[in-house]
Order: C-alpha cells, then structure tokens, then sequence
C-alpha cells in the first residue's frame, strides 16, 4: 500500500512505497532503464545492466559533513570538487587511492 505526502516546499506530491515488483522500469525525462532489479538498504535485489540516459546526480557534501555511508558509496565531495568513493574504511580516490 503507499502512503501519498505532500511536500509543502513546492507542492508536488510524492508517493512512499514499501516495495515495488517488477522486471523492467522505464521513467521520462530522459531515460532511466533498470532491468533485472535493484539494491535497496544495502540488500542486493538487482544484478542486471542500470541505463541512464540523462544525468545521474550525486550527495553532494563539504568535507567535514561526509555522511556515514556503506561499502562501496559514492559522493561528491563539493570542497575537493570531486567524485570520491568509501572503502568500507575510508573514504578515498574513485581508482582506490588515498585522499590527498
């Protein structure tokens, strides 16, 4: 069942849904393709090929409020002016390498 909220900064509506189901997703506005499922909470339900035919929007954080993130995260750093991704222990380079 999903539970409809209003968001009142700029009147659109948004739907929450506890889960959806299905083997294919397409939206407008540019394509977005996801095919064979998906990773929701860290739970691997998806294992197919992510098509997106538009941009693709990042967290964007300073430095010092880095969020707490998963394995394998990826962030835009807005003091370095730059992608970068957490280890698992550390947040570093996207090739693997350390910050600097």
């Amino acid at each position: 069942m999903a539970r409809r909220m209003y968001d009142l900064d700029n009147g659109t509506e948004n739907i929450k849904v506890k889960e959806i189901v299905a083997n294919k997703i397409t939206a407008g506005s540019g394509v977005v393709t996801i095919k064979g499922g998906l990773s929701v909470d860290g739970a691997t339900v998806f294992t197919g090929d992510v098509f997106l035919d538009y941009q693709l929007r990042l967290g964007a954080y300073p430095t010092a409020s880095r969020p707490t993130a998963g394995e394998s995260a990826i962030i835009y750093d807005t003091d370095l002016k730059k992608c970068i991704l957490w280890n698992g222990t550390a947040w570093v380079n996207l090739d693997g390498t350390a910050l600097s």
